[in-house]
């Protein structure tokens, strides 16, 4: 991977351990990948956010990295946390609300905006074309497909890594060649809600897998909330980081039809219990406004 003077500056440590530490990550992504240089970002968004999936870990790590000054180069937002800390706060114990009220500290100490969701183009919606280093997987799925963006499905430490540098290396859904369909779904049933496009991207992604499919016999206009859910359901069963849905020319594609059986027995693969429930949880990916209002009524 060709790295330009600046790039060779900051991976000889001429920045600091903390840029070196991230360079050396993004160049060795690069290699692993066969990118040919780094690009220029205009956002990042990190996962690794809450305590009960990190640990103790990489809190020295972040440590380190704050102790060596690192600050990031783009804006950067964050994944929710373990826990809200207004109601479910007391239900930890002092231990755990400690680290990962340190984890959000350190964060915000490297400039990171503890936003705290999982939909972060709901607070600052990315322009059609711009690169993102993003690691939550709704959310690239989501920029790559709606909003038109171009993103990795990025690790936490990759993400972090490109939001210190300001850049990623130009693989993957970066370069137009890995953005193009290989597979054609066409949809035989009448989708009437938004749990309807979850079952359809559950369905469709656990049969995929990494393959990139274009939708035929979708509605022209479809509500963005549905495609979330759409987007959401194919990037939690499968690698699927880009969906296509409106009309296209395309040469001959292998083919997949789905029915309302399709969709009814992933939605019966779903359910696990008929049973009253004590809690129910809404939001996830995290609801738009429109959504939180028909929640409401």
């Amino acid at each position: 991977m060709h790295l330009t003077r600046e790039e060779e500056k900051i991976i000889d440590g001429e920045l600091g351990w903390a840029y070196q530490t991230a360079m050396k990550i993004l160049v060795r992504l690069g290699d692993l990948f066969d990118a040919t240089q780094l690009i220029p970002l205009t956002s990042a968004h990190i996962s690794g956010v809450s305590y009960k999936t990190l640990g103790d870990a990489p809190l020295d790590f972040f440590r380190t990295l704050v102790e060596n000054k690192a600050k990031v180069r783009v804006p950067t937002t964050s994944n929710p946390s373990s826990f809200d800390p207004d109601y479910l706060a007391k239900k930890f114990t002092a231990e755990q609300r400690e680290k990962q009220a340190s984890i959000l500290k350190l964060y915000r100490q490297m400039g990171i905006t503890p936003t705290l969701t999982c939909t972060p183009y709901y607070l600052q919606k990315p322009k059609p074309d711009s690169h993102l280093a993003w690691a939550e997987s709704s959310a690239v799925v989501y920029a790559n497909s709606v909003l038109g963006a171009w993103t990795n499905r990025e690790g936490s430490p990759s993400a972090l890594a490109a939001a210190l540098i300001g850049k990623t290396p130009n693989y993957g859904m970066h370069r137009a060649e890995n953005r193009q369909p290989n597979v054609r779904i066409r949809l035989e049933t009448e989708l009437k809600t938004e749990t309807d496009y979850g079952a359809l991207g559950i369905h469709v992604g656990n049969m995929l897998k990494e393959k990139t499919p274009v939708f035929d016999g979708l509605p022209k206009t479809v509500p963005e909330e549905r495609l979330k859910q759409l987007g959401a359901g194919l990037a939690s069963t499968g690698m699927v980081s880009i969906f296509h849905y409106k009309r296209m020319r395309l040469p001959s594609l292998e083919t997949v039809s789905v029915g309302r059986k399709e969709i009814n027995d992933a939605l019966e693969s779903l359910s696990t219990t008929s049973e009253k429930p004590n809690l129910i949880c809404l939001g996830c990916p995290h609801c738009s406004s429109n959504e939180v209002r028909t929640i409401a009524k």
